[in-house]
């Protein structure tokens, strides 16, 4: 049995390709039981996920049975796997392709959006798995986990009753079992990996992701638990205060406090006496450089003009107001009122506009 953090390598595969059929025709079930969506999986990767666009990669993907709501949700899916039995299935639903969780094939900082639905039990070394979908995904790029509740759901747990969930021993220990109350899931089969709720929230704190956003899915009592974190956005350091115990932070009430520990804190405040209270403005060329500092940290190339495709919209036309049929309508109008003798038509003589308040 492999024990939690363990590399989920070659010798994994073949368990999951000797179920891989089970796995598509029977245990996911008929395409209109999937769609009722029971546990409230689709629901919870729809609301953290959210509609996007660009690349999404599913770390763990099975079958690619989840393809679809991504892809409803305007992202263009992509899948891994290290089980070619279940990619086998996933051809056609997803772009795919064979590799392990913890050593993603993608560059650094490249992807705007990464998930994992119902995978994490079947990576025991999720935490590892984690820090590589945090080295992926570019800054501001979010991840989302939907899984089985860790306090509901495991070899501790009991659910042949649903309206009465039975929890033994056990919850606390990270740990890979096979225990199931049931024969006909995956775990009784191939083994399970079981992380505490603070394991798994804290694992996802440690790969350096932010916890944004919480959903469960399943009734009565939950069995379904999603998360969405986000990779943070690098912060200039210059122009800002940092605390010895409180980390970066903007300049503000927090970061005052022991400033004058960090090497601007002298600066920062003798440029409030010198401007009356009002800190000081960065020139320029200062606001140039830190752009282009950001720039370098996001990974983002030079910006060339050259390389800017010309507009294809067509440029809007002069139009003479007096070819319109608003003006031409209005024209009307008033000679109708001239006419009928309602206004005064503008003479030398009386050069001023027409006006009620002559009469």
């Amino acid at each position: 049995m492999p024990a939690i953090g363990a590399t989920f390598n070659e010798a994994m595969r073949a368990p999951y390709d000797e179920i891989a059929d089970w796995y598509e025709h029977e245990f996911l079930g008929p395409q209109d039981a999937r769609a009722a969506d029971p546990l409230g999986i689709s629901h919870c990767l729809r609301e953290l996920l959210g509609e996007g666009s660009g690349p999404c990669l599913e770390i763990a993907c099975g079958t690619g049975v989840h393809a679809a709501t991504v892809a409803g949700l305007g992202w263009s899916p992509v899948g891994i796997d290290v089980s070619a039995g279940m990619l086998r299935h996933a051809r056609g639903r997803l772009v795919i392709a064979m590799a392990d969780a913890e050593r993603l094939p993608v560059r650094d900082n490249a992807l705007p959006a990464v998930i994992s639905v119902m995978a994490h039990t079947d990576i025991p070394g999720y935490p590892a798995a984690l820090r590589e979908a945090a080295r992926v995904l570019r800054p501001g790029g979010a991840l989302v986990h939907v899984g089985v509740h860790p306090c509901f759901c495991g070899g501790f747990a009991d659910r042949s009753d649903p309206a009465a969930i039975l929890i033994g021993p056990g919850y606390r220990d990270g740990h890979w079992t096979k225990a199931s109350w049931t024969d006909k899931g995956v775990r009784d089969k191939v083994g399970a990996a079981h992380f505490p709720l603070p394991g798994l929230l804290n694992a996802i704190s440690d790969a350096g992701l932010v916890l944004e956003r919480f959903a469960e899915g399943g009734a009565p009592t939950p069995m379904v638990l999603a998360v969405r974190a986000r990779k943070p956005r690098p912060l200039p350091t210059s122009g800002m205060l940092v605390t010895p115990d409180a980390g970066t932070s903007r300049g503000g009430p927090m970061a005052a406090r022991g400033s004058n520990e960090h090497e601007d804190g002298p600066q920062f405040h003798r440029d409030r006496r010198e401007h009356g209270g009002a800190a000081q403005h960065l020139d320029d060329d200062r606001l140039a450089a830190l752009a282009e500092e950001e720039r370098v940290e996001a990974g983002l190339d030079d910006f060339d003009p050259d390389e800017v495709p010309p507009a294809t919209d067509t440029p809007p036309q002069p139009t003479d107001i007096r070819e319109t049929e608003a003006y031409e309508e209005e024209r009307a109008e008033l000679r109708r009122q001239i006419d009928e003798g309602e206004i005064r038509e503008p003479s030398e003589r009386d050069p001023f506009p027409p006006t009620r308040y002559d009469d």
